[in-house]
């Protein structure tokens, strides 16, 4: 059996939703669909444009953290149209928040 001092360093440090990406997307997705059993149809449709542009935000964070300035200039250019179909889809047109999901999962 392998000791904790042979175990390489970046497995070592990893968290558990490093380790278990699948099962991490899985419960993050179920725990973002739940709140829209409890809320009104104008709260849950505030709450998927909040979501959709927090989303964007994050992939524009993981660019800033560990990508190039060309990944980063993508990033804050997808999230910032992620932010306005938010946006697009809590006042105008709610079918433009249900592309965004989409186009997230594409």
């Amino acid at each position: 059996m392998p000791s904790a001092h042979s175990i390489p360093h970046e497995h070592a440090q990893a968290s558990v939703f490093a380790r278990h990406p699948v099962t991490t997307g899985v419960a993050v997705g179920i725990a973002s669909l739940l709140p829209h059993l409890f809320l009104s149809p104008e709260a849950s449709l505030g709450f998927a444009a909040v979501l959709i542009a927090l989303i964007g935000g994050i992939y524009f964070g993981f660019a800033v953290v560990n990508g190039s300035p060309r990944d980063q200039f993508v990033e804050f250019t997808v999230s910032g149209m992620f932010a306005v179909a938010g946006l697009l889809g809590l006042l105008h047109w709610p079918l433009v928040l249900a592309l965004a999901y989409f186009g997230h999962a594409a």
